[in-house]
């Protein structure tokens, strides 16, 4: 290639033509959560509670791991939470859409007794509800009262990532004692708890603490590791409480991470 106005000839790269704009790639699909290992499906269209369902798969195991359906939500009734025993194990999860357990604003959500595990993954508890004069009455070893969605016993390890708890109460009842108090509108920890990229929204502990979280211990016999709470990643909406406003303890191992609260309150 000589350019007619040199006055030598000279050899340069030919001009390369121009480079097409790829086609822009079309948005990835969500993402699902992974299918588990030894997965039990819940059938939402029967008759049985999923609390009924998961009693009666523990009657002879250990640990289970339950998928509910994608997007589906799954009523609980009075007086039947979700209960993992003592030393037992429970992975409840959905892939997809938020599968929704539903209290009904009457019932608490899971109860996880002394030393047993839950892995709660992709899940949304809503409408749920603790009343403090009734645990009292009925409160399992190792347990504090509260804990609208779900109440975690002494000893017990619970891990919950990408969920959403919304609408809880820890309430108070009876009048007639005022020493009686609910803590946790959402969640009531006794034991180790790990949270990650979860939502917490509307929930109250008018007459205790905590309005969406509450870490503490009764364990005046030194039987159950000190309450834990790990937190990372996740949203705290209008939570209320007499004490704490979204998160009230009285451990010195709670530790909040990157963690956003708006229009939370404190009464006291």
């Amino acid at each position: 290639y000589c350019p007619e106005a040199c006055g030598i000839c000279a050899t340069v790269p030919a001009p390369s033509p121009p480079v097409p704009l790829a086609a822009s790639l079309p948005p990835s699909p969500p993402s699902l959560t992974p299918m588990l290992p030894d997965t039990i499906y819940f059938d939402d269209s029967s008759d049985q509670t999923v609390a009924d369902f998961i009693a009666d798969h523990f009657s002879d195991k250990f640990e289970l791991v339950v998928l509910l359906p994608e997007g589906s939500t799954s009523t609980l009734v009075t007086n039947k939470p979700i209960i993992i025993p003592q030393n037992k194990s429970l992975t409840l999860y959905s892939r997809g859409a938020m599968a929704t357990i539903d209290g009904q604003d009457e019932v608490q959500g899971i109860e996880v007794r002394r030393f047993a595990h839950l892995d709660l993954r992709n899940v949304h508890v809503t409408r749920t509800i603790a009343y403090a004069d009734e645990q009292t009455r009925s409160i399992s070893p190792g347990c504090i009262t509260g804990g609208g969605a779900i109440n975690i016993c002494g000893g017990a390890d619970v891990s919950i990532s990408n969920c959403k708890f919304s609408e809880g109460t820890a309430a108070f009842k009876d009048l007639e004692d005022p020493a009686i108090t609910s803590n946790g509108g959402l969640i009531s920890n006794a034991g180790i708890l790990t949270v990650v990229d979860t939502e917490f929204e509307l929930a109250n502990a008018d007459f205790g603490y905590g309005g969406c979280l509450y870490t503490a211990s009764n364990d005046v016999e030194g039987l159950y590791p000190a309450p834990v709470a790990n937190v990372t990643g996740s949203t705290f909406h209008r939570c209320q409480s007499g004490g704490g406003g979204a998160v009230a303890t009285f451990s010195d191992l709670v530790v909040l991470r990157d963690v956003r609260m708006t229009q939370c309150y404190a009464f006291v």
